[in-house]
C-alpha cells in the first residue's frame, strides 16, 4: 500500500514540475483578465523564466496530499465491473475530500501566484500568525467543487477511457495511457473551468464570500462565458499534467 502511495507523490510531483508555468499563467488570467501574451511578458520581463514558479513548493506539498489521497481512494473503492455513473460519483467524491484536506496548500499557491507575497516562507508565517485555522479554508467551496468536477473528468474518464481501449484491442502500453490522458485532460477542464475561476476570484479576494453572489456577480458584469475564462491554459495546464502523471505511474506500476 505504501509503495502505491509513494508512487503516487513522485508522479504527481514531478507533473506539476513540468506543467507549473501553465498554472501560473492561467491563474492570472482568471483574476486579472488580461491576455495570455500581455501575462507572459509581463513575467519574462520582471523575473524570467523562474518566475514562473513563484508557488512552486506548496503546489508540489498539495499534491502530494490532493493527488495521493484522491487517486488511492478512487482505486481501492472502484471494481473491475464498476458502473461509469458510480465511478463519477466516487471520482467526485474522492476528490471533493482531498481537495478539502488540502485546501489551505491551494490558498497559500493562489496567493503567491498573484503577488501578495514574495515566497512560501513570508506566505506561510503571514497566514500562520494572522489568519485563524477556518480562514486557512477560504474559498474552500469552490475549490472543494472544481475538484468534484476535476476528477470526474481526470480520474473517470481516464480510467474509463483506458478501459474501453483495452477491450476494443488495444495494448496497455503508452500509447493506451496518452490517449487515455487526452481524455482525461479535456473533460476535466470542460467541467472544472466555471468552478476554477469561482475558486481563484474568492481567494484572491476575501470580499467575494458567498459562492451564488460571486458566481451572479461575475456572470452580470462578464457574461456567462466568463467562467470559462483560462480555459485554453486550463486545458493546456491540465492535459500535459495529466499525461505526465499517468505515463509516469502507469511506468513506476509495471
Amino acid at each position: 500500500m505504501m509503495e502505491k502511495y509513494i508512487k503516487t507523490s513522485i508522479s504527481a510531483s514531478f507533473a506539476e514540475i513540468i506543467t507549473h508555468p501553465f498554472d501560473y499563467i492561467k491563474t492570472n488570467r482568471q483574476v486579472s483578465q488580461k491576455s495570455l501574451i500581455t501575462i507572459t511578458k509581463n513575467i519574462l520581463n520582471k523575473k524570467g523564466i523562474l518566475g514562473f514558479y513563484p508557488s512552486i513548493f506548496p503546489a508540489i506539498m498539495r499534491h502530494n496530499i490532493y493527488t495521493t489521497l484522491r487517486v488511492q481512494m478512487y482505486e481501492n473503492l472502484k471494481t473491475r465491473n464498476s458502473h461509469f455513473i458510480y465511478k463519477l460519483f466516487l471520482g467526485g467524491f474522492c476528490g471533493g475530500v482531498s481537495q478539502l484536506i488540502a485546501s489551505p496548500l491551494d490558498l497559500m499557491k493562489i496567493k503567491l501566484q498573484i503577488g501578495q507575497f514574495n515566497n512560501t516562507i513570508e506566505c506561510f508565517r503571514y497566514l500562520y500568525n494572522n489568519k485563524s485555522f477556518l480562514q486557512l479554508y477560504s474559498g474552500w467551496k469552490p475549490n472543494v467543487l472544481r475538484a468534484v468536477l476535476v476528477n470526474m473528468g481526470d480520474i473517470v474518464f481516464y480510467d474509463h477511457t483506458k478501459k474501453l481501449l483495452l477491450e476494443n484491442g488495444f495494448i496497455n502500453n503508452i500509447s493506451t495511457h496518452l490517449l487515455a490522458g487526452f481524455s482525461s485532460g479535456f473533460f476535466s477542464t470542460l467541467f472544472s473551468c466555471p468552478a476554477d475561476v469561482l475558486k481563484s476570484r474568492m481567494m484572491a479576494n476575501t470580499n467575494n464570500k458567498y459562492v451564488l453572489r460571486t458566481l451572479i456577480n461575475i456572470i452580470n458584469k462578464e457574461g456567462l462565458f466568463s467562467l470559462w475564462y483560462g480555459f485554453f491554459p486550463t486545458l493546456l495546464r491540465l492535459t500535459p499534467w495529466q499525461l505526465t502523471f499517468w505515463v509516469t505511474y502507469e511506468y513506476l506500476k509495471t
